[in-house]
């Protein structure tokens, strides 16, 4: 016997079993649908699945209520983070003085400035409103936050 005629045995005798499966399922499908179609209960049925209906509704709406919540909640916690190393004074090296900017969703948040001289270090705090500093900032500040307000991708 001849390896395509084979093949074409085992591909019709696969498609009679497949489509005979197709058409019992389809009759199970008919009688489920009549059941339904003649069962006295249609009424408890029906109410009972508006009641579950109605059920599932109200939590959708609580977890959407909670959704909302959390989403104003995010919006409050520091997610925009630049740390920024820079040399404060010529005589010194290495990138010791850093500016840290820390801000939240509505871009508040704080900018410290740490500024390392050989005899002392500095450290500054200011604060951040809108995306705006409340106070006159150094070239290095107003990289770091321009970085930090541009660079949405980098939002923990």
């Amino acid at each position: 016997m001849n390896i395509s005629l084979v093949f074409l045995l085992v591909l019709s005798i696969g498609s009679t079993i497949i489509a005979a499966a197709a058409f019992l399922i389809s009759l199970k499908t008919k009688n489920s649908s009549i059941t339904i179609k003649d069962d006295t209960n249609n009424k408890s049925l029906i109410t009972k699945l508006d009641n579950e209906t109605k059920q599932i509704e109200q939590k959708l709406e609580l977890l959407n209520r909670r959704l909302q919540e959390i989403s104003v909640d995010i919006s409050k916690k520091i997610g925009r983070i630049k740390l920024y190393h820079y040399d404060a004074y010529r005589d010194t090296g290495g990138k010791m003085s850093f500016v840290l900017v820390l801000l939240d969703g509505q871009k508040n948040g704080v900018i410290i400035n740490s500024m390392y001289g050989r005899e002392n270090t500095r450290l500054y705090a200011k604060s951040v409103k809108n995306g705006k500093a409340e106070t006159i900032l150094s070239t290095e500040e107003e990289n770091a936050l321009n970085d930090v307000l541009k660079d949405n991708l980098k939002e923990v």
